[in-house]
């Protein structure tokens, strides 16, 4: 269930909401009861199961289950993609790698709750190493599809001085490939360094390495179950394609 068998190409079937990504039939997201507070990440799929749930406080819970899914949030044209340097953020949580060794997910809080190995283990958390919220390793690249707000500060002279901070233009779109190195897209999948998360077909969501011996850590069911570390369930024969033409909620 590896994703590197697919070639590089145009970008299909990935959606960007409020918190989430869509993945063909599969939702990655933030999310909590009522939505509120959102201090879970969970992996949901359209048909009602959610077989893992990332609690903020480093710990992971499996399904098969029917809660904490991000089904019910609405998909908007008004957002886009949160990311930086070979990493995604989903809310208060990133995913992303260093070194192409890991994939880490990551709260700000300040939790590790899982990382993937390539070579097919994973470890869970709590720990709070290896996180990606040391912004001035891993600065933000995009906010919400535009490149980061600037403040421009004024200074007007009458009988006293004030200082009035407003904010600067809106930001042009920014380019993905330039703002968020390592990071890109294809046919229901997102790369991560050498990682790829996507939908193998409607009913499995795959973790894959792409290196020579790179394996897949992490398969979900659409049955709320898991399946270990395998060779199979690859997206790598996929082609890449750019971000133009994703949808995102509010």
């Amino acid at each position: 269930f590896s994703l590197w068998d697919r070639p590089n190409g145009s970008l299909s079937g990935v959606m960007v909401g409020d918190g989430f990504i869509q993945l063909g039939k599969w939702r990655i997201g933030e999310a909590g009861p009522y939505q509120d507070p959102l201090d879970h990440l969970s992996f949901s799929h359209q048909g009602g199961q959610t077989p893992m749930i990332l609690n903020s406080s480093g710990t992971e819970h499996q399904g098969p289950r029917q809660d904490w899914s991000t089904w019910g949030l609405p998909i908007n044209a008004s957002e886009g993609l949160t990311c930086g340097p070979k990493f995604i953020q989903l809310g208060l949580w990133r995913i992303g790698t260093v070194s192409d060794v890991y994939l880490h997910f990551t709260h700000q809080g300040g939790q590790r709750t899982m990382a993937y190995h390539k070579g097919g283990s994973h470890y869970q958390g709590p720990s709070d190493d290896a996180t990606m919220w040391l912004d001035w390793l891993y600065p933000v690249g995009c906010t919400n599809g535009q490149l980061p707000p600037t403040v421009v500060t004024t200074s007007t002279t009458t009988v006293t001085t004030t200082v009035t901070q407003t904010p600067a233009p809106p930001a042009p779109p920014c380019d993905i490939a330039t703002a968020c190195p390592g990071i890109s897209f294809g046919d229901r999948f997102v790369q991560i360094g050498r990682y790829r998360i996507g939908a193998f077909d409607d009913n499995h969501l795959s973790i894959s390495n792409g290196d020579d011996l790179g394996k897949t850590p992490q398969v979900f069911q659409s049955d709320g179950t898991l399946i270990g570390s395998t060779s199979d369930f690859s997206l790598w024969d996929r082609p890449n394609g750019s971000l133009s033409g994703v949808m995102v909620g509010d």
